[in-house]
């Protein structure tokens, strides 16, 4: 066979694969279903600052440790002042 056939028959292969492919992960993962909204930014669990000593964080209420190599929440990565 010409190489220009052999060429033309991988290209269409190729291209029928990709379809197949797509429409078969298209069809399995559904739109996510919305999940109920908190009524604080606060991670499930939060006891409150006055439950353990440490630096509140400004932006979700988590109290992180009192260190001075600590520069970020825990919880939403936010810098603490």
């Amino acid at each position: 066979m010409n190489v220009w056939i052999w060429l033309a028959v991988y290209l269409v292969v190729l291209a029928a694969l990709q379809v197949g492919l797509y429409r078969y992960f298209r069809g399995r993962s559904p739109a996510p279903e919305p999940t109920p909204q908190r009524t604080s930014n606060a991670r499930p669990g939060f006891e409150g600052p006055s439950s353990r000593s440490g630096v509140p964080c400004g932006e979700c209420g988590t109290v992180n440790d009192a260190h001075s190599t600590v520069r970020y929440c825990r919880a939403c990565v936010a810098e603490l002042r």
